[in-house]
């Protein structure tokens, strides 16, 4: 998987996924302003577990695994960094 922060400048963050000899698609993500909680460089505002399980594990990652999956006929692996986002509880209960 490849994640990206956003600029500070312009507060782009954009989420994308590869699997062996298959490219997933490239999303731009919505970051809201998060009020209080958003780290030194996500001056702009920042990806939370809600909006990571949302704008990619119920979307984005889920129909890349499923296709992923029926065409290798194997079960497929999803390997992710540490970003707090996909350590939540609530990440780890969607992909459960």
């Amino acid at each position: 998987m490849v994640y990206t922060h956003p600029n500070t400048k312009s507060g782009i963050m954009v989420w994308g996924c590869i699997a062996y000899e298959k490219k997933g698609p490239l999303v731009r993500l919505d970051l809201p302003r998060l009020k209080g909680k958003a780290p030194k460089d996500h001056k702009q505002g920042g990806l939370d577990a809600e909006g990571y399980v949302v704008q990619v594990l119920e979307g984005p990652l889920l129909q890349f695994y499923k296709d992923c999956e029926k065409e290798r006929d194997k079960k497929m692996l999803v390997v992710e960094d540490g970003a707090p986002a996909h350590n939540s509880k609530l990440a780890v209960e969607a992909q459960t």
